[in-house]
């Protein structure tokens, strides 16, 4: 008998769970749960909060942290990613 496929696809839950924590915390318990299981495990995000990280645990890339200004115009710190080919990646919701 084949063992029962599940693919766990999360996004953060903002500001208390980010997507990778997410997708740990389900596969843990379905492992626990059953350790006859095949799983696939995906962080996800939409575009929003969470962003660079899911792409940075898919791709190759530096990250890098910068002065900029929030919606506010006040200081903040922000990160970029950028990957082997040169494209770089913003999450606007840092900055």
């Amino acid at each position: 008998m084949r063992s029962p496929s599940i693919i766990i696809l999360m996004d953060s839950f903002k500001g208390s769970l980010s997507s990778m924590d997410a997708v740990r915390a389900v596969q843990n318990g379905l492992t626990t749960y059953s350790g006859n299981l095949n799983i696939k495990a995906f962080p996800l995000a939409d575009g929003g909060e969470g962003s660079l990280d899911v792409l940075e645990s898919q791709l190759q890339t530096t990250r890098y942290t910068i002065e900029a200004l929030d919606p506010h115009a006040r200081p903040c710190k922000a990160n970029y990613l950028i990957d082997d080919t040169g494209h770089a990646f913003i999450e606007l919701a840092q900055a």
